[in-house]
């Protein structure tokens, strides 16, 4: 008798523990007009486009979401949207995935605010119209930014804009 209500502790147990195991691995999405964030294991959130149709010609990424900071745009989280024009990354930005703004064919202006940000490969490839990055920081600043390889592939050919200059897309000083 006592090991019959053993084995029905443990397999009440089991049936309870087992769900909440499983929930606790699936992280928390959080969609909105034009927007999923993603809570990461840092407890920082991610951000991707929630339809790429349906984006606005001026995305401004929050630095915080639900209290939290926003510090990755997701692998190809924004990749072929044609109608963002512009794009804001807040200060709180770290990292741009692999392929994030791909093939975003119109996005012609970048203003960021986001000193220790990494892009990942081809996080800004074929954006054929870009034509300014506005970053406010220095141009030293802007060459020590961990860039992977390909980030800018096929890109047009903009100019990164500095508090003390501006450089090309070669990251040779612009002398007006």
């Amino acid at each position: 008798m006592l090991k019959k209500i053993k084995s029905f502790i443990l397999a009440v147990i089991i049936f309870f523990l087992i769900p909440s195991l499983v929930n606790c691995s699936k992280p928390e999405t959080v969609k909105d007009e034009y927007y999923t964030y993603t809570l990461l294991a840092d407890g920082t959130y991610s951000v991707k486009a929630t339809n790429i149709e349906n984006v606005p010609r001026v995305v401004e990424l929050p630095a915080i979401f639900n209290g939290r900071i926003v510090s990755t745009v997701e692998k190809k989280g924004f990749s072929g949207c044609l109608t963002m024009e512009e794009l804001v990354l807040s200060e709180k930005m770290e990292h741009i995935g692999v392929e994030a703004f791909r093939k975003c064919s119109n996005l012609s202006f970048i203003t960021m605010g986001c000193p220790d940000i990494g892009f990942g490969n081809g996080a800004f490839a074929q954006c054929s119209t870009l034509v300014s990055i506005k970053y406010s920081g220095t141009m030293a600043e802007w060459k020590k930014i961990l860039r992977a390889s390909n980030w800018d592939y096929k890109t047009g050919n903009y100019g990164v804009y500095c508090l003390d200059g501006a450089l090309d897309k070669n990251n040779e000083i612009i002398v007006w």
